[in-house]
């Protein structure tokens, strides 16, 4: 859907989101020739209007939801104190059940709960898996300039065989260096 047609069903969403009755087919496309817009069927504005009202309390409820999430998560290390460690999951139990009320306090459908928190956690995992993919990414074009200075261009696995055998010359000669004579 183009940037045109987005902004048309989102007019006919806003029309209709609000209406009291039921709305029928002949009334959308009554609606939708007037603003010279091609119809949607009563499906398709059900289906509009859902998405619509779960992108505005994903907009409303995702800050509150990070803010809670970074004002008390705590890292804490493999040899802290074992009371960090509880006071850590304790904490952790608090933001899920402070996380429920604001779903309570918006009013958020029962059915909608599960599925707006999992929108939440992959958004916020794939926001980090993007990064670590980005930081390997920098990195490896880095090794492979590097590479390319080394070899005169593009690596390849012969130039790996090789300078795996040069180093590997290097190390024993400096062993050897490095050897007590014996007598």
């Amino acid at each position: 859907m183009d940037d045109t047609r987005k902004k048309e069903v989102k007019d006919i969403v806003l029309h209709f989101k609000d209406s009291k009755i039921g709305v029928s087919e002949s009334l959308i496309t009554e609606y939708c020739n007037l603003k010279k817009i091609e119809p949607l069927t009563p499906g398709q504005l059900s289906d509009a209007t859902y998405q619509y009202t779960n992108d505005e309390v994903m907009r409303t409820l995702l800050p509150k939801m990070l803010a809670l999430f970074v004002e008390n998560m705590n890292y804490v290390g493999e040899f802290d104190a074992e009371s960090a460690h509880t006071k850590e999951s304790e904490s952790r139990r608090d933001i899920k059940i402070a996380m429920v009320q604001l779903l309570e306090e918006y009013e958020v459908p029962y059915h909608w709960a599960q599925k707006l928190l999992d929108e939440f956690g992959a958004m916020v995992q794939g926001v980090f898996a993007s990064a670590g993919q980005t930081a390997t990414n920098k990195a490896t074009e880095v090794l492979l300039h590097l590479a390319r200075e080394k070899f005169g261009g593009e690596i390849h696995m012969g130039n790996v065989a090789s300078y795996t055998r040069e180093l590997f010359q290097k190390v024993e000669k400096e062993r050897e260096a490095t050897k007590e004579p014996t007598e």
